[in-house]
């Protein structure tokens, strides 16, 4: 009788002990997948990258697809003005001396932002618009000048934070830039 008891009990303890070790195995399993996401993750946003930095060297169409991609502003400049530098940084493009640019309506209705601008100096040109927020991914739209004015619709699905954005509008001609900027509160 004391050799079953025996060999029960260490059937107990050994059940309980590869439960155990299923169990460990179970969470270690969880953390390496978990951790493998990440990784995974920030390779491929360490890949995008390098992407983005060699395509901004290859050309002009290049370029376009970037600025499809991330709203890259300058890619997007040259897309459409042949006036315009295609590897110029926006920062570096020299502001008009005889053109400006004025937000005259910016805002949140109906299911998108919208914003309306009126561009003096120039009749023809590029109007990029940037929409930057501390907490959310910026949003870049390109649009040509149109009978001095620029204007578009954004759907608001676009602004992936609530809260205060800024608008940066640069207005583009042959190599010049005009600048605005205003503020609206996404809700």
């Amino acid at each position: 009788m004391k050799i079953t008891k025996k060999k029960k009990k260490q059937k107990k303890y050994i059940s309980l002990a590869l439960l155990i070790l299923l169990l460990v195995v179970f969470v270690l399993y969880g953390f390496y997948v978990l951790n493998k996401d990440e990784e995974s993750s920030s390779q491929k946003d360490g890949i995008a990258s390098t992407e983005k930095t060699s395509k901004k060297s290859s050309g002009l169409s290049n370029q376009q697809d970037i600025a499809k991609s991330s709203g890259d502003e300058k890619a997007d400049t040259a897309k459409s003005d042949p006036n315009v530098d295609a590897n110029a940084n926006p920062a570096n493009i020299p502001t008009s001396q005889v053109a400006s640019v004025s937000i005259t309506n910016l805002e949140q209705r109906d299911g998108s932002v919208s914003y309306s601008a009126q561009v003096e100096g120039f009749s023809t040109g590029l109007c990029s618009a940037s929409f930057t927020s501390k907490l959310g991914r910026t949003v870049a739209k390109t649009t040509q000048i149109n009978n001095n004015t620029c204007s578009q619709s954004i759907n608001e699905m676009e602004f992936d934070a609530l809260g205060e954005w800024t608008l940066t509008l640069r207005v583009y001609h042959e190599n010049t830039q005009a600048i605005a900027e205003r503020n609206v509160t996404i809700q």
